[in-house]
């Protein structure tokens, strides 16, 4: 894979399973993939990953690892394939995490 553009986003995706079936989870990812220090950030309802973009572009040039999810039927997610929601929580608000990876 080329390396993206400086403060591009990598674009990642795999397959999520639902009661009904699989649909493609997309994800962003700005950083060293090797960095000790992870942030994940989950948008809020109505959003989408790529409203992190800006933080996540700061943190990365600071050598961190930030990962940004388009929860399912948002951005370049899949809607889930059932009558259910792809939206869990409709009072949600984004945030971020932070963290260090471990070995286990």
């Amino acid at each position: 894979m080329t390396q993206p553009a400086i403060g591009a986003p990598r674009i990642e995706t795999m397959p999520i399973l639902s009661p009904s079936g699989f649909s493609r989870l997309v994800w962003y990812e700005w950083g060293p993939r090797e960095a000790e220090r992870v942030v994940l950030c989950v948008h809020g309802l109505t959003r989408n990953g790529r409203d992190f973009e800006v933080l996540a572009q700061a943190l990365a040039a600071g050598g961190m690892r930030v990962a940004s999810v388009d929860m399912p039927g948002r951005g370049r997610s899949e809607r889930l394939r059932s009558r259910m929601r792809s939206w869990p929580s409709p009072g949600s608000r984004g945030s971020c995490v932070t963290g260090s990876p471990r070995s286990t």
